[in-house]
């Protein structure tokens, strides 16, 4: 079955991405006096890839061919892939399976259950494009403005409120608001919408990082960390090549965002991934928290994922001591 237009592009970009970030020396070649475009030549790489230079080059242009798994390995060999790239090349190629499309992805009780489990600890369970499925209250404290139910009180606010008391709305505020009525935007906000306030459109961790101008200052560094989360999200993206969801996410992203359309480009792919990201938390200032992320069994595109602050000892049950027989 031939490949999707944009998928074929994609393709065609992705290789030629790989390919202009090798030089000749990487690869053993020798080094001409004067080279007009950044890194390998198409004739190059074919070479390299055994196959003809026309053929690469109409992969390359996104053209109406079809290429057979060995010669997809053969290029990623060529290009110096690591298994995640190769893993992206082999998907865009038509060589894995895709996933069907669909609006929502299914979420049992016992999952969404999870991270209200995991308080005091911030903890969330995304589905494969970034949607927040499911989270606790650490997590709304910990991410402002990312979520529907966070409570309304002024940064470092942190007085003895219970969600759902009443407490929320110190008499003779406003009246409490009500979700998608417009009253959750404060005079001084220059009645600027949030970019995730859309009937029934869940929050989405992605669309938090570029269009919220609030993650910039929670997430100490931002660049990196949103680059990083580009490339996982890309790499989702390959896996659900019909699902119309990381189409409007990603037409969202680079729509909105200067940094998610320049390095949309630059074709990065990265796996999720456990490890530590600095985030400004509203009472204690800049942390250190090392996250760990949990793949559900029976929805590996869904993830856990769990905060701890690392600089604290991390606690929880003693194996019990065995006795010596």
């Amino acid at each position: 079955m031939p490949l999707p237009p944009d998928q074929r592009r994609q393709l065609g970009a992705f290789l030629r991405s790989r390919r202009e970030r090798l030089t000749p020396d990487e690869v053993g070649l020798p080094r001409t006096a004067r080279r007009r475009t950044p890194g390998l030549r198409r004739e190059e790489l074919a070479l390299l890839a055994g196959m003809s230079a026309t053929w690469y080059t109409y992969l390359e242009q996104g053209r109406e061919i079809r290429a057979s798994a060995q010669v997809m390995t053969a290029l990623a060999e060529a290009l110096r892939l690591d298994r995640h790239e190769r893993a992206h090349l082999l998907q865009l190629a038509g060589h894995a399976p895709a996933a069907e499309p669909g609006e929502r992805e299914p979420l049992t009780p016992e999952a969404a259950a999870v991270p209200q489990l995991l308080q005091p600890n911030p903890a969330y369970l995304i589905g494969g494009n970034y949607d927040v499925l499911s989270h606790n209250r650490a997590a709304v404290e910990l991410f402002p403005r990312l979520f529907d139910d966070e409570p309304e009180q002024q940064p470092g606010d942190r007085s003895e409120r219970t969600p759902g008391d009443g407490s929320e709305q110190p008499p003779g505020d406003e009246p409490k608001r009500t979700p998608g009525d417009g009253s959750e935007r404060t005079p001084n906000d220059d009645s600027k919408q949030r970019p995730d306030d859309q009937p029934d459109r869940p929050p989405n961790l992605v669309r938090w990082m570029f269009l919220e101008p609030m993650a910039r200052d929670i997430v100490v560094d931002w660049e990196p960390e949103a680059r990083g989360l580009l490339a996982r999200l890309r790499t989702q993206a390959a896996r659900h090549p019909a699902d119309p969801r990381y189409t409007r996410l990603i037409d969202e992203l680079t729509d909105g965002s200067p940094q998610a359309r320049a390095w949309w480009g630059r074709y990065e792919v990265q796996p999720r991934h456990s490890g530590r990201k600095r985030l400004r938390h509203p009472v204690h200032g800049p942390v250190e928290y090392a996250y760990t992320a949990f793949h559900l069994a029976e929805q590996p595109d869904q993830t856990l994922v769990v905060y701890l602050n690392a600089g604290e000892p991390a606690t929880g049950p003693r194996p019990a001591a065995v006795r010596p027989r």
